[in-house]
């Protein structure tokens, strides 16, 4: 009885996995390749957003790193 209801589980545990490893990987690929779509009405100007991504990640990267043990 105690084995019956612990196969049982068991079942139950590895099929919900296999459904939401399943859920999970379809997502991830239906936004994948979804990845270069917009808001409809959303414009974005590149030479802007390059400026702007210069500004905050490339310059901070680029400063010199001060250590003091």
């Amino acid at each position: 009885m105690r084995r019956r209801r612990l196969v049982r589980t068991g079942i139950v545990l590895a099929v919900a996995a296999v459904a939401l490893t399943a859920g999970g990987a379809y997502a991830y690929f239906w936004e994948s390749g979804r990845a270069d779509v917009l808001a409809a009405g959303v414009m974005v100007d590149a030479d802007a957003a390059r400026a702007l991504l210069h500004q905050r990640v490339v310059e901070p990267l680029a400063r010199p790193l001060r250590l003091t043990a």
